[in-house]
């Protein structure tokens, strides 16, 4: 198991992933996570990937309503 040590800079909880940490869910800037809040108390952090919401679609056309629904997500989560 390989184990990072992340900071909390704030009262906010303002904190700063690692490099090495983005490279593993292979995001970049812009990109979203999604932080998934298990009740033992861990929580698992994957990329949020618009291949994962595509599967949703009933027809191809409806890509822009689900992409709609992406940042409707990412403002709820924060």
């Amino acid at each position: 198991m390989d184990v990072e040590v992340i900071k909390i800079y704030d009262d906010k909880g303002h904190t700063v992933l690692k490099k090495r940490i983005l490279e593993h869910l292979n995001v970049g800037k812009g990109d979203l996570l999604v932080a998934e809040l298990r009740e033992d108390n861990t929580v698992v952090l994957r990329a949020l990937r618009k291949e994962r919401f595509l599967v949703r679609l009933r027809h191809v056309e409806d890509e822009d309503k689900v992409l709609e629904e992406r940042a409707v997500l990412r403002f709820e989560m924060v």
